[in-house]
């Protein structure tokens, strides 16, 4: 699989004449700053952190209703356009395409609609963005009212078009897309399998199949934490440093419940439930001990973080190679893991949800 992916990246990286977009604004665009991003594909793909992203970053300021752009990368790119600047602090995403060198495309950008011509794949992503963009549009709204079913109904719809979209058209190339939209891992291993014909060579298809791979991971990550979960298995142990460089391993609190709980300084929602965290700590005082694991932060961002929130239950920091979270299988943060006295795990908990100090309750009042 691996020698298709490279063979697929290096058919688009011949180095050929330039391509040109055309783009066109409404009119009342003149004078508005957007970014133009573009990112090399093939390093979308093989990238291990951000620093090895291959992509440059450009400000327009638009001066006229018609301008033209060019190729950045003489190689299959993801080009975007964005915001320059939301009241947020970041930057959204106006409308995202794709080119190798020699495309030419005709795009129109606009507040609600944006497309782009001459290319299956371009006219086809166009398409599908289309409708992307007005179901999250009509999903925001939903959920501002507080209609919670209308905005349930929204995603259901638009996750039925975008398989439907792949069942349809296996065999071309916006096809890939439509997979690379999907949020559902099952969705997106069942679907990805579907694909044909000219979305096998399509210059996103290894943008696709990077998604399926990381959606086959996820699921193979749920099946053996459900598996240490519904079979009490003994908690694998570990040994990581604390914040004055003393070796702790989860061994030495048998005898009592612990809480693993995976988080990171970058994370909000793992933020958000410390003043919960710290109430159950408080509550039980003696009987529970809390172990927290740091992912994915430097040294300096945990320990800033730790001093910052008054975190006042163990504190290990998780390196790279440490790789504790790959143990209990974690995919999404924050997560915690309740373990009972004999070393046994009892529950895990994905994401910051009540259900958790429920559950610890009625397994702490339970013993």
């Amino acid at each position: 699989m691996r020698k298709i992916l490279l063979l697929l990246l290096v058919l688009f990286s011949a180095n050929v004449a330039s391509a040109r977009f055309t783009v066109t604004v409404p009119a009342e665009w003149k004078g508005r700053k957007i970014l133009f991003k573009a990112t090399e594909i093939r390093s979308m793909v093989e990238a291990e952190s951000l620093s090895d992203l291959k992509t440059r970053t450009d400000t327009l300021t638009i001066r006229s209703e018609t301008f033209s752009l060019e190729s950045v990368f003489p190689n299959a790119t993801c080009y975007r356009f964005l915001t320059y600047e939301t009241p947020r602090g970041y930057n959204e995403i106006i409308f995202t395409f794709y080119a190798v060198p020699e495309d030419e495309l005709t795009i129109a950008l606009s507040d609600t609609l944006c497309t782009a011509a001459g290319t299956p794949l371009m006219e086809q992503v166009s398409e599908i963005q289309g409708r992307v963009k007005d179901a999250e549009r009509r999903y925001i709204r939903a959920f501002e009212a507080e209609d919670t079913e209308a905005a349930r109904e929204i995603a259901v719809q638009q996750f039925a078009y975008l398989k439907d979209y792949v069942v349809a058209h296996p065999d071309q190339p916006g096809a890939s897309y439509a997979v690379m939209e999907l949020t559902s891992a099952e969705d997106a291993v069942e679907h990805g399998a579907k694909l044909t014909g000219e979305a096998l060579v399509s210059m996103i298809y290894p943008l696709a199949q990077s998604k399926i791979a990381d959606a086959e991971e996820r699921l193979a990550k749920r099946k053996k934490q459900s598996e240490l979960e519904t079979t009490a298995a003994i908690a694998p142990d570990f040994t990581l440093s604390d914040m004055e460089g003393n070796r702790v391993a989860l061994r030495h609190f048998r005898g009592k419940w612990v809480v693993l709980d995976f988080w990171g300084s970058w994370c909000g929602w793992c933020i958000k439930g410390f003043p919960e965290l710290k109430e159950a700590y408080a509550a039980y005082d003696g009987r529970l001990e809390i172990v927290g694991i740091d992912c994915n932060d430097s040294p300096e961002a945990w320990r800033k973080a730790v001093e910052r929130y008054e975190l006042p239950w163990v504190q290990l920091y998780n390196s790279r190679s440490d790789g504790v979270e790959q143990l209990y299988a974690v995919q999404s943060f924050p997560t915690k893991v309740i373990i009972d006295p004999e070393g046994r795990i009892r529950k895990v908990c994905r994401g910051h949800v009540p259900e958790f100090f429920r559950d610890l309750e009625e397994l702490m009042r339970d013993r």
